[in-house]
């Protein structure tokens, strides 16, 4: 959920790079947050929420002029919340799949360690 709310925010770009992949392999399960339960007395209204179901929220809304004061608020509410997730197998292929479905974007770029030589696109160069 906050990966789709950065991307977001961040406006368009040309490729998504997902790092880290060497860890689903030493995992059982792989986890993606997909939305926070929050009690309905805790929403500003300022905060702008979007798809607020029975108290989870499962997306953000961007605002068109943002603010420290804002983000701040926004980090405040999401520390209290108890986030929801989704699972996968913990296996490359599989959360490359589920995050791009997550996201309703390919991933461009992945990265399986610390250097150059564990980075590869997606797409045949």
């Amino acid at each position: 959920m906050l990966a789709d709310y950065a991307m977001r925010s961040a406006g368009p770009f040309d490729l998504l790079a997902m790092t880290h992949l060497d860890v689903p392999a030493r995992l059982k399960r792989w986890k993606l947050c997909n939305g926070y339960k929050i009690s309905s007395g805790s929403l500003p209204e300022d905060l702008q929420m979007e798809n607020l179901h029975s108290g989870t929220i499962r997306s953000l809304a961007v605002v068109k002029e943002p603010s420290l004061a804002r983000q701040e608020r926004l980090t405040d509410l999401l520390s209290k919340a108890e986030p929801c997730y989704r699972e996968c197998a913990a296996n490359e292929a599989s959360v490359i799949r589920f995050t791009e479905e997550m996201l309703s974007r390919d991933i461009d770029i992945i990265s399986r360690g610390p250097s150059a030589l564990d980075v590869e696109t997606t797409w045949p160069l």
